[in-house]
């Protein structure tokens, strides 16, 4: 698989999944699983997330609209599975979290839940480090002075 088609694959799938993910707490929400409190909190903790690498993907497909043509380097299929395999390990266990929560099991209290999820966001940040942004451009946070030249850093 090229480099390019690696990003448009991982970068829709990553999207795609989290906006499942979004979908499946407010289903339960509406289905009485999660309080209004709870509901806005899970949607504190997941929606960060999706927002850094969200805009790292669209300022790809943005920046690429015009391409054509793929040139970009194949990448080996150890990176191709390793791409794929974290975030769909890190969307089923939350998804089943969310279910488990709003369906009183496992967690003791909202709190267990809370700090279950903010573990698992914590480590796909640790994968989007290493795979997410070695694909896509880290994109600056909006309104923000990025330092260019030989005084950066």
């Amino acid at each position: 698989m090229s480099e390019r088609k690696l990003k448009y694959a991982i970068g829709i799938y990553l999207v795609m999944s989290h906006l499942v993910l979004i979908g499946l707490a407010i289903a339960l929400y509406f289905a009485n699983g999660f309080s209004i409190d709870e509901f806005t909190t899970v949607l504190a903790i997941v929606a960060p997330m999706f927002a850094g690498y969200t805009t790292s993907i669209l300022a790809f497909i943005i920046k690429e609209a015009r391409v054509l043509s793929d040139a970009s380097p194949a990448v080996n299929r150890v990176y191709v599975l390793f791409s794929f395999l974290m975030p769909s390990i890190l969307v089923v266990v939350i998804a089943i979290s969310f279910w488990l929560k709003a369906h009183n099991q496992v967690f003791g209290d909202f709190e267990d839940f809370k700090r279950f999820l903010l573990l698992m966001e914590s480590l796909f940040a640790g994968y989007a480090g290493m795979f997410i942004y070695s694909l896509f451009e880290k994109q600056a946070p909006v309104g923000a002075t990025v330092k260019q030249g030989p005084d950066a850093g």
